[in-house]
Order: structure tokens, then C-alpha cells, then sequence
């Protein structure tokens, strides 16, 4: 991933403050994930277990199982192309620079959308592609189901 591909998905989670190291990114962008989109009771078991490298693996582990998601905004995608993906993740506000977190992976990783989504597609694994922290991703588990889930940003009173 270029620098400039770095420095964006920093900026989407830190907003100004400098460029974060690459693990916090990741870690901000799972944090994000769980507590957007996944049920409140889940929360702890998913989230307990990223604070080791076995831990990251069982969290990896954990997205081949469909997850007990959150009630709201999602594009099913289960029957649907990489290509449909890839465009509607980039309609609905997805940078290029995006977390891949995936069962099989060594490490998760920062990555471009197009190689996440390619690389979920192929592998057909438990699969979570973080574009906009708690805000927009796409999961995707063993079983075959695919799903993009989003959530508008929030205005304030003072932008209406």
C-alpha cells in the first residue's frame, strides 16, 4: 500500500492528528466494526480476543460464522459479482484504503478495496472489509453470505 494509500485510512479514522502506526488502524477499524454493526451481547467475546495474535486469530476464526448482526442498513450481495461490490462500497463513500481482516490470514491488514474485496471473493472465507470505521464494510462468511453494511453519517443540527 502507497504512503498516500496509509496516510487516507489514517486520516478517516484520526482525522488530523497525525498518522497512526498501522496495527491502531486496524484495531480502530475492528473496534469500529463490532460496535456499529454487531449485537451489544457479542461485543465482549469478539472483542476480548484482539489483544494477542491468538486472540486476532480466533477473531478471524470468528467471521466464517454468520455473526448475530445489528438490525440496519445492508445490501445483500450473496448473489452478486465482486464487481457490484467494489462499485456499490464506492457509492456509498468507500475510500481506496481499507482494512482486510480475513480467516486464513497471518496478520490482518491495510490493503486497497478492489485487492480486499478480490481477495474475500476468492477465498470464500469468513471475511471482514472495514472501509469506513463503524460506518461502512463488507462481511462475508463461510457460508457464502455477503453482505454490505452501511450507516449515514450523522448530521448535526447546525448542517440541516
Amino acid at each position: 500500500m502507497s504512503l498516500a494509500d496509509r496516510a487516507a485510512a489514517s486520516h478517516t479514522i484520526h482525522q488530523g492528528h497525525g498518522p497512526l502506526p498501522d496495527a491502531e488502524i486496524i484495531e480502530r477499524h475492528a473496534e469500529a466494526f463490532v460496535h456499529g454493526f454487531v449485537e451489544r451481547e457479542a461485543w465482549v467475546s469478539l472483542l476480548v480476543w484482539r489483544g494477542t495474535v491468538s486472540g486476532r486469530r480466533r477473531f478471524r476464526a470468528r467471521l466464517a460464522e454468520p455473526l448475530p448482526l445489528a438490525a440496519g442498513r445492508r445490501v445483500d450481495v450473496t448473489a452478486r459479482g465482486e464487481r457490484f461490490a467494489l462499485e456499490a462500497m464506492r457509492r456509498l463513500g468507500a475510500p481506496e484504503a481499507c482494512v482486510l481482516v480475513k480467516d486464513g490470514l497471518l496478520e490482518d491488514e491495510l490493503t486497497t478495496l478492489q485487492s480486499a474485496l478480490h481477495r474475500a471473493y476468492l477465498s470464500g472465507s469468513g471475511a471482514l472489509v472495514s472501509a469506513v470505521p463503524g460506518r461502512l464494510c463488507f462481511v462475508q462468511s463461510a457460508d457464502g453470505t455477503r453482505q454490505i453494511l452501511y450507516r449515514p453519517r450523522e448530521t448535526s443540527p447546525a448542517s440541516r
